[in-house]
């Protein structure tokens, strides 16, 4: 067979018809008057058009004229200009008495040889589907919610008609211990309504720590002090959130200990305080009920009531220790959640290298609170550098992908020679694996601020010689650095 002599033109534009055509893509290839040269089988398949029709039809003039959108125009004016690389075009497709279409248009020139002739490929996603599903769970979701919101409004109220009738039955009954055992389990009621009813008008589930406590102690106070001049309760601190699992517990905790307090700390018309202070730091959480009352006898039997029963109870739910602390006056009771140690030491030291400034920002408040010293952020590998050579961190936290096209392996090498251990926090999980020899441990993203405190301390802790802390789930830790790891527990 004799070859035909085909100019690079011909060559150029037969191998794209023929990737166009057997695409398993949408796809259609325009020149430079954006006129279709040819569409993919599947393009046709999809918006149920012929090939042989679509050939030589403007673009604009496709499905009778509905593909004529303002935004498509911008995009293919700006492909035809060479204006960079394009981000992707939502567009809606109007087809006449048919349900409109959400398409996601891209466009780029073809460029091969520096031919004459522009060639422009254009690919299209039909997400109507896609979107239509997403707007039926978005929907769905909303109305559980809405749902939810509705069933917590009415659990409160009818906890609220429950109390209610305690304490109508209080008053009746002549018998004094059972008034008070009555007026308890109001209080307690009257606790769980008080979440109930924030939580019918939260839409994330959480609870402001410093509200709920606020209102859980007004309502206290409204039933239990009658002279308000005499006793006072407040609450302080609590500035955070926790979930309603947790907030559950802290109100009735609260509930019980101020109960108790204004039940044994102001006997015979004593004045006095009650504080309720709530504070993080971290993953860290120490709640606080303390008043200046008459305190306990030194010789006092240690109580084994209902009440604080209940408390203990909650705590262990919480894994919280609880703390009877007797003060000068008065006395304190205190409610401790270590999830890990705190820091003690102001020489531990950390680094935190990452380009996006708002993850690393939240990382370095998270971390201040747990108690560690985080240097200046930088998201470069010579800023990183000076400032590891300068400052000597414990543990620098990278991510692999840097501002200015810098890569993190490539700082923890030379981190390495500080010998400075790392801790890579990034989304490219076969990358910090294969970087082994020079880190000591990796977290994939997505990963939330407990993640890293829990990973920074079990890792610390290692390196000390400590092997005593379970391994967080998510951490990956690499014994083959160089580093000098305590073996695993």
């Amino acid at each position: 067979m004799q070859a035909r002599n085909l100019s690079s033109e011909d060559v150029a534009l037969s191998l794209t018809l023929a990737v166009v055509t057997s695409s398993p893509a949408p796809l259609l290839l325009l020149d430079g008057e954006l006129t279709v040269i040819a569409a993919s089988t599947s393009f046709c398949e999809v918006f149920g058009a012929d090939a042989g029709e679509l050939t030589g039809q403007p673009l604009y003039a496709l499905d009778s004229g509905q593909w004529d959108i303002p935004e498509l125009r911008s995009l293919m004016t700006a492909t035809v200009s060479g204006d960079g690389v394009l981000d992707a075009r939502d567009i809606d497709l109007k087809p006449p008495r048919r349900p409109v279409r959400h398409l996601i248009v891209q466009a780029r020139q073809l460029k091969y040889l520096d031919l004459e002739h522009m060639r422009i490929l254009v690919a299209v996603s039909d997400v109507t589907d896609a979107r239509a599903n997403a707007t039926l769970k978005e929907e769905a979701a909303r109305e559980n919610d809405v749902l939810l919101q509705e069933v917590r409004h009415r659990v409160a109220n009818s906890l609220q008609i429950i109390a209610s009738v305690l304490m109508q039955n209080a008053r009746k009954t002549t018998s004094e211990e059972t008034r008070g055992h009555l007026k308890d389990a109001h209080h307690r009621v009257m606790s769980v309504a008080a979440l109930e009813r924030l939580l019918s008008t939260s839409k994330a589930g959480d609870i402001e720590v410093h509200a709920y406590f606020t209102s859980l102690c007004e309502s206290i106070s409204a039933s239990m002090i009658d002279e308000v001049d005499r006793i006072s309760l407040t609450v302080e601190g609590g500035d955070g959130v926790v979930d309603a699992r947790v907030s559950v517990s802290l109100g009735l905790i609260v509930t019980e200990l101020v109960i108790n307090a204004l039940k044994h700390a102001f006997p015979d018309g004593r004045p006095g305080k009650i504080k309720v202070d709530y504070n993080f730091h971290g993953p860290n959480w120490i709640l606080c009920v303390r008043d200046d009352g008459v305190g306990m006898p030194a010789a006092a039997p240690r109580r084994t009531g209902l009440g604080t029963g209940i408390v203990r109870a909650l705590a262990g739910q919480l894994n919280a220790s609880v703390e009877l602390t007797p003060q000068h006056p008065g006395t304190q009771v205190s409610i401790k959640h270590t999830q890990i140690a705190l820091v003690e030491d102001a020489r531990k030291t950390l680094m935190i290298v990452e380009d996006e400034a708002l993850v690393a920002i939240h990382l370095r408040d998270e971390l201040q609170d747990a108690g560690y010293h985080v240097l200046n952020l930088t998201d470069r590998v010579a800023e990183a550098l000076d400032v590891a050579k300068a400052q000597k961190p414990v543990l620098a936290l990278v991510n692999i992908r840097l501002a200015g096209r810098d890569d993190g392996i490539e700082l923890a090498e030379h981190l390495k020679a500080l010998c400075i251990p790392v801790l890579l926090i990034s989304g490219q999980v076969s990358r910090a694996r294969s970087a082994q020899t020079v880190a000591i441990a990796s977290l994939p993203k997505p990963y939330d601020a407990a993640d890293i405190v829990l990973a920074v301390a079990y890792l610390l802790a290692r390196l000390n010689g400590d092997a005593s802390l379970p391994r967080p789930d998510r951490l990956e830790v690499f014994d083959v650095a160089g580093f000098d790891l305590a073996p695993a527990a």
